[in-house]
């Protein structure tokens, strides 16, 4: 059963991934989605399972979760209203890498990921501009990273010289840092 579309066009422009489409390029994605509801606790997907469908969340949340050998379960990324996940289903039907559960009432828009890819094959500008949008998702997700790493990096490296240099017989004379 498809979603209104434009109930369904509403909720994909609240989503960053696809920001960068137009309106025609929106109608086109709106078409090939489902609505899909869950009660509180209910798991979407769990990991392992086959990657087939990603999701736009309309209304509720949801948590991305991994079991822990000692069977904790660790929360790795909460949704909400306007957030996206299992969004590589729609390149590839790779396996899931973590479960994700809701938390509330949730309504999903569904997007099964052999019709997005026949979309992306039909339409080249719908599959460039929503690389781009997921670029741009994954640099803002993962800008931290750099200026954090490089400070542990920095900050360990005085120690680390001082342990090889000795070892390989050379003088341990430190190198110029570039900040």
């Amino acid at each position: 059963m498809a979603a209104t579309s434009e109930a369904t066009i509403t909720v994909l422009q609240s989503v960053p991934a696809f920001s960068t489409l137009g309106d025609e390029e929106l109608a086109n994605v709106a078409q090939v989605t489902v609505r899909r509801q869950f009660e509180a606790g209910a798991v979407v997907f769990r990991a392992g399972d086959a990657s087939d469908t990603c999701y736009a969340i309309r209304s509720g949340r949801a948590r991305a979760i991994r079991e822990h050998p000692d069977g904790r379960s660790i929360t790795l990324a909460t949704f909400g209203p306007g957030d996206i996940f299992g969004e590589l289903a729609m390149f590839d039907d790779e396996r899931r890498s973590a479960t994700v559960e809701t938390l509330e009432p949730t309504e999903l828009i569904g997007i099964l990921g052999g019709d997005m890819r026949r979309l992306m094959r039909e339409h080249p500008d719908v599959a460039v501009k929503l690389i781009a949008g997921l670029g741009r998702r994954l640099r803002r997700r993962t800008s931290g990273w750099r200026v954090s790493r490089s400070r542990r990096f920095r900050a360990g490296w005085p120690r680390c010289w001082r342990r090889w240099s000795p070892r390989h017989g050379r003088k341990a004379s430190r190198p110029a840092m570039s900040s």
